[in-house]
C-alpha cells in the first residue's frame, strides 16, 4: 500500500508539472485629468497576494471505513475488522500551497484479543473467526469499541506548490501530517487515552466554485496499550509480539464547502504619475512673457549714453543636459548685442543645477558645463569679449523661482555690480 501511494504521488506531481506555463507581466495605462496610472499585473502563477484572516476557510464532512492495527488483529478475518468511520474538519488556507485544519475522527474500532490477557479492553464474549491459525493455545475473541480522535494537521497542496496556483484546477493532490488526542471507551467502562500522530493523502476534485469531492487515505499511530494489550507480554508461557505502537488506517469519501472569499489575487504594482497642468500653464505664460520682452529688446536701438539694458537673464536647460537649445540661442543673440553695447561693464555667467535630481558630483558637472557652453556661444558665436564675462557655477541648488525645480536647471546672466 505504501509503495502504491508513493508511486501515485510521484506520477501525479510529474503530470501536474507538465502543464505548467511560463510567467509573464501585463501592464495597463490609464490616463486621468491629473496624469496617468500604470498598473503592472504579474501573471506568474507562483506569486499571489495573501488574503485577510477570514478568507479561504473551508469545512469537510467525510464517511468511510477503517481498520484497527493491534497486536493480534492480523489473525482476524479482514472483513470482520472493518468498522465505519466519520471525519469532520474545519480549516484555512494561508497560501495556495500551505494550510491547516482541526479535525474530528471517530465512531467504531474492531479487533481481537487473547482470552488469557485479562487486562484487555473492549472485550466481548464472541469468538473471533481467524483467517489463519493462531500459533498458540489461547482462544481469540472479538473486540468492539467506540472512540474519538481530535487532531490538528498541516496541509500541503502539491498541485499549487509544484505547478502554480490555478483556482479552476479540477484535481489537487494534498498530503497532510498532524498530531492529536485519541480516546477510546469500550465494555466494562474501560477507557484509553493517548497522543496520536497522523498522516494522510487527500485527492480533491473540483465540483463547483465552492464545492469539492474528497477521496482521502489516512493513517494514525498511538500508544501500544490503548486496547489494554501491551506487546512483548508473556502469558501462560506464550510470548507476544514486540510492537511499539498500535495504529489505524482508513479511507473516506466526502465533500468540502469553501467559506467566505476564496482564491488569491495576482501580484500587482501601481505607479501614479501626476502632472500639475495648472502649474505648467502658468510657467508657459511666464515663458511667453519673457519671449515678448526679449522681442521688444531685440527691436530697440541702444545708446551707450542712455542705458536700456534689462538683467538678469535666465537661460533654461533640459533635465540632465548641458547643450543650449535653439530657442535660447535666439534670445542669447539679443543679450550679446546688449553686452557689446556696454563695453565698460562686466557680466556674471553662473551655472546652476536642480539638487533634487542627480548626485552632488553630477550636479556640479552640469552647472559648470552649462555655464561654459553659454560663455562659448556669447564669445565665439556672437562676439562678446571674454574680458566682459565672469564665469562661475553653483552646482545643485534649491528651487530658485516659483518653487519649480525646472527653473533651477539654468544659467543666469547678470551685471557685475
Amino acid at each position: 500500500m505504501r509503495k502504491f501511494l508513493l508511486s501515485f504521488i510521484a506520477v501525479s506531481a510529474m503530470t501536474l508539472n507538465a502543464v505548467a506555463q511560463d510567467s509573464q507581466v501585463v501592464t495597463t495605462v490609464e490616463e486621468t485629468a491629473n496624469g496617468r496610472i500604470e498598473t503592472t499585473v504579474s501573471q506568474d502563477k507562483y506569486k499571489v497576494v495573501t488574503n485577510r484572516f477570514w478568507n479561504n476557510w473551508f469545512i469537510n464532512a467525510n464517511g468511510g471505513a477503517q481498520i484497527f492495527l493491534g497486536d493480534l488483529d492480523k489473525y482476524m478475518k479482514f472483513g470482520d475488522r472493518i468498522a465505519p468511520a466519520i471525519d469532520a474538519s474545519v480549516g484555512k488556507w494561508f497560501t495556495p500551497g500551505i494550510g491547516v485544519q482541526v479535525s474530528y475522527s471517530g465512531f467504531k474500532l474492531k479487533g481481537t484479543y487473547m482470552d488469557a490477557y485479562q487486562a484487555a479492553h473492549w472485550k466481548t464474549n464472541e469468538r473471533a473467526e481467524l483467517r489463519k491459525k493462531y500459533e498458540g493455545n489461547a482462544t481469540l475473541y472479538k473486540q468492539d469499541a467506540e472512540f474519538f480522535n481530535f487532531h490538528a494537521d498541516v496541509l500541503f497542496n502539491l498541485s499549487n506548490l509544484l505547478c502554480g496556483y490555478n483556482e479552476k484546477r479540477f484535481y489537487n493532490l494534498i498530503p497532510y501530517v498532524g498530531v492529536g488526542y485519541f480516546h477510546s471507551y469500550g465494555h466494562d467502562d474501560n477507557k484509553s487515552n493517548s497522543v496520536s500522530f497522523h498522516a494522510g493523502l487527500i485527492n480533491k476534485f473540483r465540483l463547483a466554485s465552492r464545492w469539492d469531492l474528497n477521496l482521502t487515505f489516512r493513517g494514525s499511530i498511538f500508544d501500544d496499550d490503548v486496547d489494554g494489550e501491551i506487546s512483548g507480554w508473556t502469558i501462560n508461557g506464550q510470548d507476544g509480539q514486540n510492537e511499539d505502537f498500535d495504529g489505524m488506517a482508513g479511507v473516506t469519501l466526502g465533500l468540502t464547502y469553501r467559506i467566505g472569499k476564496q482564491g488569491w489575487d495576482k501580484s500587482k504594482s501601481v505607479r501614479e504619475f501626476y502632472e500639475d497642468k495648472t502649474e505648467i500653464n502658468r510657467l508657459n505664460n511666464e515663458i511667453n512673457k519673457l519671449r515678448n520682452e526679449n522681442n521688444e529688446l531685440r527691436n530697440r536701438k541702444y545708446d551707450t549714453g542712455k542705458e536700456v539694458i534689462t538683467f538678469p537673464y535666465l537661460v533654461n536647460f533640459k533635465i540632465d543636459k548641458t547643450n543650449v537649445q535653439n530657442r535660447e540661442l535666439v534670445n542669447l543673440k539679443t543679450v550679446a548685442e546688449m553686452m557689446k553695447a556696454t563695453p565698460d561693464k562686466k557680466y556674471n555667467v553662473v551655472g546652476y543645477a536642480d539638487k533634487y535630481t542627480g548626485s552632488v558630483k553630477r550636479n556640479e558637472y552640469l552647472a559648470k558645463n552649462r555655464a561654459k557652453n553659454v560663455f562659448r556661444i556669447l564669445t565665439e558665436e556672437f562676439g562678446v569679449p571674454a574680458s566682459q564675462i565672469v564665469l562661475d557655477d553653483k552646482g545643485g541648488v534649491e528651487n530658485m523661482f516659483y518653487d519649480d525645480p525646472q527653473l533651477s536647471r539654468s544659467v543666469i546672466i547678470s551685471e557685475v555690480k
